[in-house]
Formats: C-alpha cells, structure tokens, sequence
C-alpha cells in the first residue's frame, strides 16, 4: 500500500488510466481507492468478482480489493453466463462489482456498482487473513476452466522483479 500510494502522491495530476469510460488521474485513483476499500472490509472476506472490460471503475476495484485484502477474480462482461456462473461456485464470492454501464448480471449473489458499496458504511470492518490477490481463470479449452491463485508474496516479488528491469 506504501508503495502504491508513493506512486500516487508522486504522479498527481498526471493520467492513471485510461478507461472505455474516461480517464482518471493518479490522485483520484488514490481517493477513490482508500474509499472504497474500507468499504470492501466492511462487506466481508469472501472473494469478490470484478465484472466489467476496462473501465476506470474496473481499475478502482482492482486496486481496493487489494488494499482491502480481498482475493479479486476479474470477468469480462462478454464471458458467457454459466461460466461465469462456474467461476462464482469455484471461488465462493458472496460480491460482485459491476464495472459495466452496459451489462446486467443474472445471478443470486449481491451485485453493486463500486458506488454502491456504501451500502456497507455502517457495518464493522472484518479483518482478512486473505493470502490470495487474486485468482485468474484458465480459458477452459481442456474442458471446465481452473482457478488459478496468485498471492500476495506473487504479485510482491512480480512487482520486484519489474521494478529491478528499469
């Protein structure tokens, strides 16, 4: 989190990303994210999917599971329904962001848009012991697709690792 935030403070105004939906600058990103993932420890522990292709929101989520300790599982919006549907029995999420304006979720677990996690202000903050950032999904083309975890001693030594490449 130190590391992200430097980065943050650093960058300022500049340009973050650049969503299918806008643009965001590092500051805002930074905001949002401290925002957002108090509310996610105050959701719960479970895995939450992140729905949505390339929105800033889908970046804010990413990030704010991270801070917040909760194992993410990204989905595209055009991923057919009963993989999906696989996926969220796979990993036990109990959260579903939807990043997309466009796309509507058939299934019986909470779905909110980022903005909608302040539903969850007035609840205590669950602490997680999640050693899982995130799981990615296999393409499936061997038959059911296969989670696949990457925790947060992966991603640190990733991050190392390409920041020693410069």
């Amino acid at each position: 989190f130190e590391h992200f935030k430097r980065i943050c403070n650093l960058a300022g105004d500049k340009i973050a990303y650049v969503g299918s939906n806008g643009e965001i600058t590092y500051y805002e990103l930074y905001n949002k994210v401290c925002i957002y993932s108090e509310l996610l420890k105050k959701q719960g522990t479970s895995p939450v999917v992140i729905y949505g292709h390339k929105e800033t929101d889908y970046v804010i989520a990413v990030f704010s599971c991270l801070i917040a300790k909760r194992t993410y599982v990204p989905v595209d919006w055009f991923m057919p329904e009963g993989r999906l549907q696989h996926i969220i029995e796979l990993t036990g999420a109990e959260l579903i962001i939807n990043c997309s304006d466009d796309s509507s979720i058939n299934t019986d677990v909470e779905t909110v848009s980022l903005s909608e996690l302040e539903l969850f202000s007035g609840e205590n903050i669950k602490a997680s012991d999640n050693e899982n950032a995130y799981i990615i999904f296999t393409s499936g083309s061997t038959g059911k697709p296969k989670g696949v975890p990457i925790t947060y001693s992966n991603l640190s030594n990733f991050i190392s690792w390409i920041s020693s490449k410069k």
